[in-house]
């Protein structure tokens, strides 16, 4: 493994950043996880010094910047956790000021949870930190001709997910 400004990349992306090299077929779709699942884990180490929240609670202020208000079985169903675990997750973010419980309208019995003010913010500026750090990247290490590379790479990347299901 290398490190390089980008963080710990696998033997195949090993040398000159400008290098291009030929991917078979047949490995395109494992580089294009890797690469996706390495640009991933650097935006997280990127923003984790934006706020103290592990990613669990992230991801929750993001379904609810997402998708709107939500109770806690439904939020502990979207991330996959147990619902012990997402009302202690919900405790420390009610405890942050970034969410906040109501009773259900129409289901007294029901409670949702909701950003306020102040989660809304945090999950705008980590989106704004992530897509300045991405913007600085690409500007500083690629050249004009890689940016319009990198231009039609995202055009293809939209039609591979453009009928797929969405699993959020």
């Amino acid at each position: 493994m290398t490190k390089t400004p980008m963080g710990s990349l696998s033997s195949i992306h090993m040398g000159s950043a400008r290098t291009a090299h030929h991917i078979p077929d047949d490995d395109l779709g494992a580089e294009l996880r890797l690469i996706i699942g390495l640009i991933v884990r650097h935006l997280r180490a990127e923003s984790r010094g934006v706020a103290n929240l592990n990613l669990t609670q992230e991801s929750v202020l993001g379904r609810l910047d997402r998708d709107g208000p939500a109770s806690s079985a439904e939020l502990a169903r979207a991330e996959g956790i147990r619902p012990q675990s997402l009302a202690h997750i919900v405790d420390q973010l009610v405890s942050a000021g970034l969410v906040v419980r109501t009773r259900d309208d129409t289901d007294r019995r029901r409670t949702n949870v909701h950003l306020t003010d102040a989660g809304r913010q945090h999950v705008a500026d980590g989106r704004q930190f992530r897509r300045s750090w991405l913007d600085h990247a690409i500007a500083e290490r690629l050249d004009a001709g890689e940016r319009r590379q990198l231009s039609e790479a995202i055009t293809l990347l939209n039609r591979l997910v453009a009928d797929a299901p969405n699993d959020q």
